[in-house]
């Protein structure tokens, strides 16, 4: 798993009576299962670069940073397969699944057991997932337990209504959870944001002193450009400032 029950326990500040290993065990699956879909990038039949001569055995595929699928920090051949496609004009999707000798995750290599040759292959395809930069697995971790807590959270908060009352007083509950659905999305951000150049930056930084709200491709953004007033983030705010002196 990416997280502990007792990482989870820290964020909620409760203790094991109140929340115990099994019940965050399994919210910590849910979060990995939610956040996998958040970070990493599914490609299926995948093109390779490396000449299909019946010499060559190592291919490269088109994205770096394989992803781990099945719930752990380790890149396995689990994770990905590699397929070569016959030439068979009575089936066109017929492919044998070829053995892997050693592999490369982070630069997206993959050597074969055996070299195939364009006599008995027609294409080599791999299956896998990548994620856009090289993980940050302790941010990825901390990502994970938000996710569980904020589970956690809405689990016990919807076991009260939102409105309740008591004689003639009407008491209206806040919604916890939603700090921690805002430090999820941060964290996401963190994990998928892409290096910029100067304009993109630009772009980035100025634009949320317009009306439309900012003009960046995040989560975050996402709910800014959905709120009715957007206001800047303390940190962002600053930066403009500065740039602006």
């Amino acid at each position: 798993m990416w997280t502990t029950a007792q990482k989870v326990r820290d964020l909620l500040g409760v203790d094991i009576d109140t929340a115990d290993d099994d019940i965050l065990n399994e919210f910590i699956t849910m979060a990995m299962r939610t956040l996998r879909k958040y970070i990493q990038v599914s490609v299926v039949d995948g093109g390779v670069y490396g000449n299909l001569d019946g010499i060559n055995n190592t291919f490269t595929t088109q994205y770096n940073f394989w992803a781990n699928t099945t719930g752990d920090t380790l890149i396995s051949t689990l994770d990905f397969s590699v397929y070569g496609w016959k030439d068979t004009g009575s089936d066109p999707f017929k492919r044998d699944e070829l053995e892997v000798s050693v592999f490369d995750p982070l630069r997206g290599k993959v050597v074969l057991v055996a070299a195939p040759s364009k006599d008995t292959y027609k294409k080599i395809t791999v299956d896998y997932s990548y994620y856009t930069k090289r993980i940050d697995w302790e941010l990825l971790g901390d990502c994970t337990a938000w996710k569980a807590a904020e589970l956690w959270v809405k689990r016990e908060e919807y076991l009260v209504p939102e409105t309740y009352k008591f004689g003639n007083k009407s008491v209206t509950q806040k919604r916890p959870w939603q700090f921690f659905e805002l430090e999820v999305r941060r964290l996401i951000d963190k994990l998928i944001a892409l290096p910029m150049d100067k304009v993109n930056y630009s772009r980035m930084v100025f634009r949320p002193r317009g009306p439309e709200g900012p003009d960046v491709k995040s989560t975050s953004a996402t709910d800014m450009n959905q709120s009715d007033v957007y206001t800047p983030d303390e940190e962002i705010a600053e930066v403009v400032d500065n740039a602006e002196s």
